[in-house]
């Protein structure tokens, strides 16, 4: 299943987010577990991971990416792969 993830390098009230949205650049990666990571990665360099978007339409908000990252740092920590 792919995945969009929609991200700011920098934080916004959500308000704003949603509003600017569909002017983003959304990165498409084929797992899950790569959004993830990338999301990490994009945490660690100072932006915001607002929201990753499956082709079945489910949605993982900002806080639910933070969670998931939290509790799995170290297996993300590797992603996304590079082929």
């Amino acid at each position: 299943m792919s995945c969009s993830l929609y991200y700011t390098d920098w934080d916004m009230s959500e308000p704003d987010y949603l509003a600017c949205r569909s002017t983003l650049i959304k990165i498409i990666y084929n797992e899950l577990d790569d959004a993830l990571g990338r999301a990490r990665q994009i945490t660690e360099t100072g932006g915001v991971p607002w929201e990753i978007e499956g082709e079945d339409g489910t949605k993982l908000r900002r806080h639910e990416i933070t969670k998931i990252m939290r509790v799995r740092s170290r297996e993300l920590a590797d992603r996304p792969k590079v082929y």
